[in-house]
């Protein structure tokens, strides 16, 4: 914890997915607040035709970013992580901005064991 897990329309060279890790992780840290090395990202490359945006208009191509993180940000620092996560997605994979959606699961620190032990509630003074 913290997870993102983007589903993704299509596939990316390792290079790419790894180059965007490391920026997602980093931008997580600053926005969130939080330690350094902590942040999980996975990939799930659907492919083509894989996975779609469906409502009023006909279906169209898009991503889905969930982050499962610890609970106790404010929404405004949440969504500035998930205009973060967005604009990195866009700028990395070539993809536009407006085919994303970020969704966001809070847990409490009692609901995640990290290095074998209980993890805190997040505090916005635990960056280190």
């Amino acid at each position: 914890m913290p997870y993102l897990q983007l589903d993704l329309p299509g596939t990316y060279p390792p290079e790419t997915k790894q180059r965007l890790a490391h920026k997602l992780g980093d931008l997580y840290c600053e926005i969130m607040q939080a330690r350094a090395g902590i942040v999980h990202v996975a990939f799930r490359e659907l492919g083509d035709g894989n996975l779609y945006r469906t409502g009023l208009t006909e279906p169209v191509a898009a991503g889905f970013i969930m982050c499962d993180i610890r609970s106790g940000r404010p929404p405004e620092q949440r969504f500035a992580l998930a205009q973060a996560i967005v604009a990195a997605c866009s700028e990395e994979l070539g993809t536009p901005e407006g085919g994303y959606t970020v969704e966001f699961t809070q847990h409490t620190g009692d609901e995640i064991v990290r290095d074998g032990k209980l993890s805190p509630d997040w505090s916005p003074d635990e960056r280190g």
